[in-house]
């Protein structure tokens, strides 16, 4: 049987354990760590935990940039649309389209999954519209969707089905 003891070790340098014993008792700090609140063991996504419409914020971008899973590939992994919210500076529009294994869908552990909401697919819309109307092929808000085989009009009826 493995002891608390062992597991903390390995989970909180030594500085930080030796000032949690400094600050609470032997009791407090086994009744904290046997609820399981800090010792959770994190599971990594398989490809039966992702779904099509899935969302993650991209959490090392500037702005507010979500990743969406387009499509399941039947080999394993996914395809995710990249669309910028919230950018630095210019227009909000899709940054990127990416193939990975499922593992890399929420960013390798580091992104966290949200919600899409009705604003969200509203100008993800907007944007799609504007560029099947305009009369300049690939503006640079859809340059992305374009250059990487995916076609406008299939893209939109998926945003809509989100």
């Amino acid at each position: 049987m493995i002891k608390l003891k062992d597991i903390l070790t390995e989970i909180l340098p030594s500085r930080v354990w030796t000032d949690l014993r400094k600050q609470y008792s032997p009791n407090e700090l086994k009744r904290f760590f046997e609820k399981e609140s800090v010792v959770e063991a994190k599971t990594e996504l398989t490809d039966a935990d992702i779904k099509v419409g899935d969302a993650y914020k991209n959490s090392t971008a500037r702005g507010f940039e979500v990743s969406f899973v387009y499509e399941k590939k039947s080999r394993g992994g996914a395809t995710t649309i990249d669309y910028q919210f919230k950018p630095q500076y210019g227009a909000s529009g899709f940054m990127g389209v990416g193939v990975g294994p499922a593992k890399s869908v929420d960013g390798w552990g580091k992104d966290k999954k949200i919600k899409v909401t009705a604003k969200m697919k509203k100008a993800m819309i907007k944007t799609l519209q504007d560029a099947m109307k305009s009369k300049y092929k690939n503006s640079e808000e859809v340059d992305v969707l374009i250059r990487n085989g995916e076609r406008l009009s299939n893209v939109l009826s998926w945003v809509k089905r989100l």
